[in-house]
């Protein structure tokens, strides 16, 4: 029996380090979009964050797309078309959205090192050694889903938009001076630009949600686990290892909201107008399949944010409800109290927030797109 043990353990600690060698990699690959970001792509220098050159170049680059853009709504203006007004508008709301959203996330890039470091620490790190089965489960599930939805969006985004404006002969990033096939040329570059961007920004996030919401799985996994005795006696840990955990993780949940509080505050801003838009297309336009498209990129960016702050704040409220559940009744009057302490800071469940006052969660993504549908029927009303 102790043989069949010890095969047991070093088969799980292998899992564990195979686990923890395909985040290290992963986590590599994180942090070259971060440098990408912060324009910090030189190995010789790593601390020159913030060259000139290259912020230089990023600023130019960034302030043509945008002027690029602009000129184009302006031009649009007197044109009766309402398809060029509403996908002019809709791109331009969409590049300002980037542009603030890489310089929000280039501001905390050492910030965002350290918390993926603290995922990754959690794979070896002593204290959370007797959850090496849920640490495994839990962090490979992540890392899988993850890895599918960055490289589906990396295929299928850019080379789609770009592919349905060539072919509609729509011109949304216009070149003064340049004659029109070359400005499609341009404009395949820019849109390749403004996607890649956005899905670099949206794949940080989505990354240290997913591992987040991991992480809060991986103690719940530990909670459930309170009532079994042979666990308790296995490994070793008392409630006040569980405490110290439980504070450690809303200590870094709040790091989280308050690392990305700029971009959920601009996502809010620009969700509605960039729906209104969506939704605008395909009233005008019900059979052409790129309004469908485009609609269900700005919804999607928006309901993937909303989807994560909804699984935050039941997840928290979940702890609560598992601490109660458990057999404290049975339990020393020490461990008691440390479970009481547990649950006062678990009464009130965790949300993500914008500028520290709107909940990012699935009820603010109902909201929005009702109001979106007002908007757009109010549009159409004065039409």
């Amino acid at each position: 029996m102790p043989l069949l043990w010890k095969k047991s353990q070093r088969s799980t600690e292998g899992a564990l380090f195979t686990c923890y060698s395909n985040y290290q990699q992963f986590q590599r690959k994180i942090y070259l979009l971060i440098q990408i970001l912060t324009c910090n792509v030189s190995h010789s220098n790593p601390n020159a964050i913030y060259s000139l050159s290259r912020r230089f170049l990023v600023t130019v680059l960034f302030g043509l797309l945008v002027m690029s853009n602009g000129l184009n709504v302006l031009l649009k203006l007197d044109i009766e078309d309402l398809w060029f007004k509403a996908a002019g508008l809709l791109f331009f709301i969409g590049t300002l959205q980037v542009v603030y959203k890489m310089f929000a996330i280039s501001r905390s890039a050492e910030e965002i090192r350290d918390l993926l470091e603290w995922i990754g620490d959690l794979h070896t790190n002593p204290s959370w050694a007797h959850l090496k089965n849920f640490v495994e489960t839990r962090f490979r599930e992540s890392l899988l889903y993850v890895k599918r939805i960055i490289i589906l969006s990396l295929i299928v985004t850019p080379q789609g938009m770009s592919l349905n404006m060539f072919l509609s002969d729509t011109l949304i990033y216009p070149m003064p001076g340049l004659p029109r096939d070359q400005q499609f040329i341009w404009q395949i570059f820019a849109v390749f630009i403004v996607t890649i961007s956005v899905i670099v920004v949206d794949s940080v996030f989505m990354t240290m949600g997913f591992f987040i919401v991991g992480i809060l799985n991986i103690f719940l996994d530990t909670i459930a686990k309170l009532n079994s005795k042979e666990f308790v006696r296995s490994s070793k840990c008392n409630l006040q290892d569980y405490y110290q955990k439980h504070l450690e993780i809303m200590v870094k949940l709040r790091d989280f909201d308050e690392l990305f509080s700029a971009l959920l505050v601009i996502q809010l801003l620009t969700s509605c107008p960039l729906i209104v838009a969506g939704f605008f297309m395909i009233r005008l336009y019900p059979q052409m399949i790129a309004c469908y498209l485009v609609y269900a990129v700005c919804i999607g960016q928006y309901m993937l944010i909303c989807i994560f702050g909804e699984f935050v704040h039941s997840k928290t409220e979940q702890i609560f409800r598992d601490l109660y559940l458990t057999k404290w009744y049975k339990m020393s009057i020490k461990d008691q109290m440390v479970l009481l302490m547990m649950m006062k800071m678990a009464i009130k469940p965790f949300s993500l927030k914008a500028a520290g006052m709107y909940e990012i969660n699935m009820k603010a993504f109902v909201e929005a797109t009702k109001l979106a549908f007002s908007l757009c029927a109010l549009l159409f009303a004065f039409d």
